[in-house]
């Protein structure tokens, strides 16, 4: 091989240039796929803060339904404990009511 085969190929074209460019490419290559790889993990990142705010927000909601139940359960008590005790009341009145009647029949 002369030294003239090595500074060009079958078409005349510098192996000299040739290898510049492929370098260039390659370089090129390299940088975009660098560039590919971290927007591949800021995708991943996002999705990991969308997912945690997702949870996050469903959380918050179980809560919220959660309190709310605990509230309903809470009246619902109270509720029942007023009604217990109107009704007992009402119950003594009766009883004096028909005690007065049964008075009154026996007269």
């Amino acid at each position: 091989m002369t030294g003239r085969s090595l500074l060009h190929n079958s078409w005349g074209q510098s192996c000299l240039g040739c290898l510049i460019s492929e370098l260039s490419c390659r370089s090129r290559i390299a940088a975009l796929s660098d560039k590919v790889s971290l927007l591949e993990r800021k995708v991943e990142f996002l999705e990991a803060r969308r997912q945690l705010r997702e949870d996050w927000n469903n959380r918050e909601y179980a809560q919220v339904v959660s309190d709310n139940i605990r509230h309903i359960a809470d009246f619902l008590c109270n509720f029942e404990l007023s009604c217990r005790s109107r009704i007992a009341a009402l119950s003594d009145k009766v009883s004096l009511l028909e005690r007065k009647v049964e008075f009154l029949e026996a007269r």
